[in-house]
């Protein structure tokens, strides 16, 4: 068995022991042939957790709602990964492990242990084979889901059927997890679109690469990378262009100053502004409105 971190529970923390003090046979039930929930909880605001096991013979799983935190795993540790909000990380048997919640940002984590061969299946089927961190997103509906789990069990009233309930509720939770990373990867041209709809949505606002991949349901990293390879262009400047491009159209439709105009689109700074406009349009936002001037007085 993996045995479990000493952190002092918090207020809205909990931590659930399924496992039977008396060794029964509940275990071998057959309602728990292929999969069996050994124990779960929720730590809120982490202040100060980690846990370290060189042993172990259970899947392990977190799925981070806040905060952030660190994975490391290996023989020596050297593989680390950070963890944020919307991951979901899994640790499969007998791989040494270390993770920790972030001491500026501690986070919040419903996790659960768990054993038996559809635990392999589901942890194939997400698709954990390369790395042990997913991004599933933020969702209510996640969220609750795990709340269910937890509200079902109540260990002063241990039984067969509360246990293979909750063992259901995590192994459906874990197939819905599989079934967004697989929309995720269906139609990659679709992120494109969304993408650019988000860009189109928020063209007064500042650029927040972890909010628009958040989104998606992806870490910025992953964003970043995939949108890069079916565009051409980094999220920031595919952003950055929609914004001057949308200049352009202000300029020559509205009777606006061009302080007006950049304060419009988000920027703070009238000369960063000018700066930026220039660099992508090959002209100043003042003598791009004279160019067009121009044009209307010679036509």
């Amino acid at each position: 068995m993996s045995a479990f971190s000493n952190w002092p529970l918090s207020t809205g923390s909990c931590r659930l022991d399924l496992r039977d003090p008396n060794d029964s046979q509940d275990s071998f039930h057959p309602l728990f042939a292929n999969f069996l929930l050994t124990a779960a909880g929720f730590y809120h605001r982490a202040v100060g957790h980690f846990m370290r096991r060189s042993e172990h013979d259970e899947h392990l799983i977190g799925y981070v709602t806040s905060g952030h935190g660190y994975l490391q795993i290996g023989d020596s540790l050297e593989q680390i990964y950070e963890i944020g909000p919307g991951s979901l990380w899994w640790i499969p048997p007998n791989i040494p492990h270390y993770y920790y919640a972030a001491p500026d940002q501690p986070w919040s984590v419903y996790w659960a242990h768990m054993q038996k061969s559809d635990a392999n299946t589901i942890h194939n089927l997400i698709g954990f084979r390369k790395e042990p961190v997913v991004r599933i997103g933020v969702s209510l509906g996640q969220i609750q889901g795990f709340e269910r789990i937890l509200l079902g069990l109540n260990q002063q009233c241990r039984s067969v059927s509360s246990l293979a309930a909750a063992s259901a509720g995590l192994r459906a939770w874990l197939c819905e997890a599989a079934v967004i990373l697989e929309q995720q990867r269906e139609k990659p041209e679709l992120l494109v679109e969304r993408a650019n709809k988000v860009f189109a949505d928020n063209l007064g606002q500042k650029f927040s690469l972890e909010e628009i991949a958040a989104e998606f349901n992806l870490s910025k990293f992953h964003f970043s990378r995939k949108y890069k390879k079916l565009t051409g262009k980094s999220p920031a400047n595919a952003f950055m262009e929609f914004k001057i491009n949308h200049a352009c159209e202000l300029i020559q439709h509205e009777n606006k100053s061009i302080s007006q105009i950049s304060y419009q689109l988000g920027f703070s700074d009238e000369g960063y502004f000018t700066k930026v406009f220039a660099k992508h349009i090959g002209l100043s936002p003042a003598k791009y409105r004279m160019s067009l001037d121009l044009n209307k007085s010679t036509q």
